[in-house]
């Protein structure tokens, strides 16, 4: 006989209605009966059915202790286990035993920035200042000056592109002041004048007495006898 009723039924036996009842493996049978005063009487104690037999909505536990339960695994939403140490192994949680700098995880801690190896603070510099690779503020115009030019080549005279870095700039400027002028002076005394188209060509220094003077093409040197100065006359108002 199924352990499921669909009618009001009450213990025959009313010794002890009002305290427990207790089915053990000794007992024979159960009499019940219902509100017509028929009898009902359960021969098979497992006719009651058990947990897993019964209704889900018909199963309460208020007390109590429950042994012998297989534990739901975590990927039903339990533990997976029987103490709390192995539910904290199964979940991923932190052993309270792990240490950040000697310092336990059993509470709150406050980590120091020596603790994580993180950097100081940095106290504000000024506008017109860097903060440089080996930490400490710097001016920026005082470093750009005082920088070497390290690998300046003046192998190239070409024209200064946009593209060029500022060091390849320096060097083609260089390069371009020589091949654009040759000195063409050998001597102590010589002068540059400007020759055929303006090219730079050597005058060489003149005799004592000569002073330059032109021909109306270029410069030469002539005696200076060949030249009078005009001389100031002074009128005397009486």
């Amino acid at each position: 006989m199924s352990g499921k009723f669909k009618v009001p039924i009450e213990l025959v036996d009313k010794t002890n209605e009002n305290g427990t009842v207790t089915i053990s493996a000794s007992d024979d049978h159960l009499v019940l009966r219902t509100e017509n005063e028929e009898h009902v009487i359960l021969d098979d104690r497992t006719a009651l059915g058990s947990m897993a037999s019964q209704d889900a909505d018909s199963v309460a536990i208020t007390g109590g202790t429950i042994t012998g339960i297989t534990p739901l695994a975590v990927a039903d939403g339990g533990t997976g286990a029987t103490t709390a140490a192995g539910a904290l192994a199964n979940l991923g949680a932190v052993p309270t035993s792990r240490t950040v700098n000697g310092k336990a995880l059993s509470s709150n801690i406050t980590l120091a920035n020596s603790d994580i190896g993180s950097e100081p603070a940095i106290t504000a510099g000024t506008t017109a200042q860097f903060w440089r690779g080996d930490k400490s503020w710097q001016d920026f115009e005082d470093s750009v000056r005082a920088t070497l030019l390290t690998g300046l080549s003046t192998a190239t005279k070409t024209a200064i592109a946009a593209t060029d870095t500022t060091i390849v700039a320096f060097g083609k400027l260089q390069a371009q002041i020589p091949a654009s002028f040759t000195n063409p002076m050998t001597a102590v005394g010589d002068i540059i004048v400007g020759g055929t188209n303006g090219a730079p060509t050597r005058l060489a220094v003149g005799s004592s007495g000569q002073v330059i003077t032109s021909n109306g093409t270029s410069l030469l040197w002539a005696d200076s006898s060949s030249y009078s100065l005009p001389i100031a006359t002074t009128t005397t108002l009486g």
